[in-house]
């Protein structure tokens, strides 16, 4: 019998701040963009025009992670026992300026007939933006804690059987904004949209006797805004309960059969990112953003040197939370989970090759899904009052909400030999086979840029990944060239072996599946307010599928069959799927030859020469897809790839 322990902790600051200053061009712009470090110079985003950043501030405060872990093991027999606990605090402190224009084609288009009219260069030559935003805060994120608890017992069954069986539960405790209650960056708040409730996090005083925000305009109580109980936004989550086995079984001295499966919360990179979005809503007014100004059926009305006004002056919020456009989160939204599982034989085909075949599984529960809400339930026709009307809170403006209601799925089949030489060749070939499967949009938080057309309906969603590469095949090889000494050919020493030995030549190639994209129209033809060109991706409507899309012979003038497509009937949804088409196959070739000129007893000169994308080879990027491109539509104007790119250098190693 064996008992050890580990105890450790570690802490962690950094300091992510980037300080650039404002040019101070006062005369430009009025004081709607200003914030604790006065006017900023805000960016300006015209399509196919220009895109220019907004100035950002830095500060001072710092992000910090303190760790702390123990565990005890104890071999007994043919079991090894470990437990254990771990203790993580993390804090964020998100202090960040941003205000930004944005000018679209929508504020010049035709009203009688809008699609494909317009220009985003008029629309900022007569000063009428398409949005507005303005972020400038210090938000401190802070209280975000996780407990973890441990088990496993690994147990050699017999000489050839082993049997992994573990627990872990993680009781994970959402952050606050804030340093405490008589910090006013904790004086904000979020949107409840399962009682249509505006909850602050802390009570703000009476703008009145405060004078400054943050403050309530009149004070409370206020119709649907409520203050937080436990001066937290979040509930905590408390069934991340976690069961795990593994089993690892030789058949015979070269052949091993491995199994497993495991379920894994999300702790903390989702958590963090969600919870910063939040810091500087109202009665804050740090951050404003405003998506749908000066639409095309409307008569320009706010103009672009004071986009903010009525939405809160430099001192005071607006009269109401419910008017203001902004990311929130389901305040009962639950962390991500996942299903893992996985089925493998590896067999040692000679003394130097090994094959792996593997299946492997995932379901994932919980996810991120984002977008407009509160728009109206049903489409249909109707004045913008009426649209208003159906909407679940008709007195809430459709804005950003997060909901854990997302899900997804992925199988594949993966493939490798690995082969190391005696003789120094090295190769490595991998074939992965695989569907990716959730709703909305995929990734860490959108990596489509894309919207859920009806937000009560997600699972017309449902489809294929917008990261799926349903083939993935990649090939290595290190080969030193058999010249010089201990090689086939010049087997010398001195200074032939100086000039032609330790040469090595290297190649990557790599062969995937073009990635999935749809066919949209920017516009809310549904008219149920899901719509906010400001912001990538918001408020496309997929098309409607008339046709076969797929050419036999497609090109860039051509990708697919453009006649297939047809914008959907007014009031309705588009009828093709999400991500149902394919772009160009990724294709790539890296090359390069080494040289060591070794000296000394222990050092070396090597000579490394590079080439990326080799053969020059193209990879085309997504046609244009957007319906309402008329001139562009099935065309490819961009690529996935460099062209190609030499590299010579030198590196010392000593």
């Amino acid at each position: 019998m064996d008992l050890t322990n580990n105890v450790g902790n570690s802490y962690e600051n950094l300091d992510p701040s980037t300080v650039v200053n404002a040019a101070g061009l006062a005369p430009g712009f009025a004081c709607g963009f200003t914030g604790t470090t006065g006017c900023s110079i805000p960016g300006l985003q015209i399509p196919a025009y220009a895109n220019s950043g907004a100035t950002n501030h830095g500060g001072t405060k710092l992000t910090d992670i303190y760790q702390w872990r123990a565990n005890f093991t104890k071999v007994l027999r043919k079991h090894s026992f470990t437990t254990g606990f771990d203790f993580e605090r993390n804090s964020f402190f998100v202090h960040g300026g941003g205000p930004a224009e944005v000018f679209g084609a929508e504020q010049t288009a035709n009203p009688e007939a809008p699609t494909g009219t317009g220009d985003a260069m008029a629309a900022f030559l007569i000063g009428t933006a398409a949005s507005a935003s303005r972020r400038d805060t210090v938000a401190p994120v802070t209280g975000q804690r996780s407990y973890g608890f441990y088990f496993m017992d690994k147990w050699k069954v017999t000489d050839r059987l082993i049997v992994n069986v573990g627990l872990r539960y993680d009781l994970m405790l959402w952050p606050g904004y804030g340093a405490g209650p008589s910090d006013p960056t904790s004086q904000v708040g979020n949107i409840d949209f399962n009682n249509g409730t505006y909850v602050i996090q802390t009570k703000s005083p009476d703008c009145a006797s405060a004078g400054q925000a943050p403050c309530v305009p009149g004070g409370l109580p206020q119709p649907h805004v409520v203050v937080s109980g436990n001066n937290r936004l979040y509930s905590n989550t408390y069934d991340n309960i976690q069961p795990r086995i593994g089993i690892a079984y030789s058949l015979n001295d070269k052949t091993l059969v491995r199994a497993s499966f495991g379920m894994f919360n999300d702790l903390w990179a989702g958590v963090m990112q969600t919870v910063q979005g939040i810091g500087g809503d109202w009665p804050s007014v740090a951050q404003i953003l405003t998506p749908a100004l000066n639409t095309s059926n409307q008569v320009a009305t706010v103009n672009w040197q004071d986009p903010l006004a009525g939405l809160g002056s430099a001192g005071l919020p607006a009269p109401t939370p419910f008017g203001q456009v902004e990311w929130y989160r389901d305040p009962k939204a639950k962390n991500p989970y996942s299903e893992q599982w996985n089925f493998g034989v590896q067999r040692q085909l000679s003394p130097n090759t090994v094959m792996t075949a593997n299946y492997v599984g995932s379901q994932s529960h919980r996810l991120t899904v984002g977008g407009l809400y509160n728009v109206a339930l049903t489409p249909g026709p109707g004045t913008p009052a009426e649209v208003t009307a159906r909407q679940p809170y008709p007195y809430i403006s459709p804005t950003f909400y997060d909901r854990s209601i997302g899900n997804s799925s992925y199988n594949g089949f993966q493939f490798s030999t690995n082969h190391h030489g005696s003789n120094g060749l090295n190769y490595l070939v991998a074939y992965t086979w695989s569907k990716s499967i959730d709703v909305g949009c995929s990734g860490f938080f959108g990596i489509e840029s894309c919207s859920i057309q009806n937000p009560y309906n997600i699972k017309g969603d449902r489809s294929v990944s917008g990261f799926d590469l349903t083939h993935v095949l990649t090939a290595s090889a290190v080969a030193p060239l058999p010249f010089g000494k201990g090689r086939r050919f010049a087997n010398s020493s001195g200074l032939v072996n100086y000039l032609i030995g330790n040469w090595q030549l290297n190649g990557i190639l790599t062969l995937t599946s073009g990635v999935p994209y749809y066919v949209y129209i920017s516009s809310d033809i549904p008219n149920i307010g899901n719509f906010a060109p400001a912001i990538a991706g918001n408020g496309n409507v997929r098309a409607n599928q008339v046709g076969d899309p797929h050419l036999s012979n497609p090109s860039t003038q051509e990708w697919f069959n453009t006649a297939a497509f047809a914008p959907p009937a007014p009031f309705t949804f588009g009828n093709s799927g999400r991500n149902s088409l394919r772009a160009n196959w990724f294709k790539n070739l890296d090359l390069s030859l080494f040289k060591d000129f070794p000296f000394g007893e222990s050092k070396s000169l090597q000579f490394r020469a590079e080439a990326f994308n080799v053969t020059n080879t193209p990879t085309w990027g997504i046609p244009v897809n957007d319906l309402n491109n008329h001139a562009q539509f099935g065309t490819i104007t961009t690529t996935r790839s460099t062209e190609r790119q030499l590299q010579l250098s030198l590196k010392l190693y000593f």
